[in-house]
């Protein structure tokens, strides 16, 4: 199917709120950095660490069912600013509470519930309202712009953990490498479906082999999974939101993120129960196996329905 020539990307709307997710997004990652050490710093406990997670991230899986029907009602703009000013305004009330010494756990894990509940209704209020800034034939290169911003976000981490997230930062490089390329290049319609797949698969094998590797090749892996991720990120977002139309996002955004939340959470689980049977590595090849075997069924098997949304994107 043939489109039209590109309009300007960057408008007026669409430059603020990109200039915007920048600055959040860097704030999210240095807030959630420094309370995760809080929370290690002041229990000292993995057990309190692990209830801190679940409070997080729990809102992800429950909050979907709700807001995204919720969303598609209302102004999913003012939505946006308006969690953003929550969100900022917990963090102060937290700061004034360790000041005053009154902090404790019951307090933590309460504000984490509340932060991971406005962060999930924030992506999902961003998600729906993102796609209709964007003008017709830049659904590409605007994802491709949203995942290197992910990337800069992340570099905000503080400097202290290069050691510790060393082998996580070469993957930080794909993404940032594989961002830009996305952004200067268009891969052609009707190839999309099949560099999917082929990311999908690849992906995978890396990191099902990954374990067994050493050093310095679980490095290459972690770069090449990082460039290859975001071109099959920005092939499945662009393509989602330039095919579910407006007045439907939020919902589809919402169920979304009840899926792949309660299918992390349902897979750490399953993969906690089964490394205190069988080896680590084993385990991790398994999954990574079963992963690959997915993708060629759901997206290999279902070539005629995916393709149909993949290889027709603006």
């Amino acid at each position: 199917m043939e489109h039209s020539a590109p309009q300007k990307l960057w408008t007026r709307d669409f430059t603020i709120i990109t200039l915007g997710s920048l600055v959040s997004m860097m704030g999210n990652s240095m807030s959630g950095f420094a309370l995760s050490l809080l929370v290690l710093d002041y229990t000292g406990s993995t057990l309190l660490y692990a209830v801190y997670t679940v409070a997080f991230t729990a809102p992800s899986f429950i909050m979907p069912l709700f807001s995204g029907a919720i969303l598609d009602r209302f102004s999913r703009k003012k939505t946006i600013y308006t969690l953003d000013f929550t969100s900022a305004g917990i963090y102060l009330l937290a700061a004034l509470l360790l000041r005053s010494g009154a902090f404790n756990f019951a307090w933590l894990a309460a504000g984490c519930f509340v932060v991971g509940t406005v962060n999930s209704v924030y992506w999902i209020a961003y998600e729906s309202f993102y796609p209709m800034l964007i003008t017709p034939g830049n659904y590409s290169k605007a994802y491709s712009i949203g995942s290197v911003l992910e990337t800069l976000s992340a570099v905000m981490v503080p400097v202290s953990t290069w050691l510790y997230k060393l082998v996580g930062a070469m993957a930080l490089m794909g993404r940032a490498l594989g961002g830009g390329l996305n952004y200067r290049f268009t891969l052609p319609a009707r190839s999309r479906w099949a560099v999917a797949l082929g990311v999908y698969c690849i992906i995978n094998l890396l990191f099902g082999t990954y374990l067994y590797m050493p050093l310095p090749v679980m490095l290459l892996f972690n770069f090449l999974s990082g460039l290859l991720g975001v071109t099959s990120y920005t092939i499945r977002v662009s393509a989602t939101s330039a095919y579910v139309p407006d007045e439907r996002k939020g919902r589809f955004n919402g169920a979304f993120a009840m899926l792949n939340t309660g299918g992390m959470l349902a897979g750490e689980l399953l993969a906690g129960l089964l490394t205190e049977v069988f080896p680590q590595r084993a385990v991790h090849a398994s999954f990574y196996a079963l992963t690959f075997l997915a993708a060629l069924i759901l997206i290999g098997g279902g070539r005629r329905s995916v393709s149909a949304i993949y290889n027709n994107v603006q």
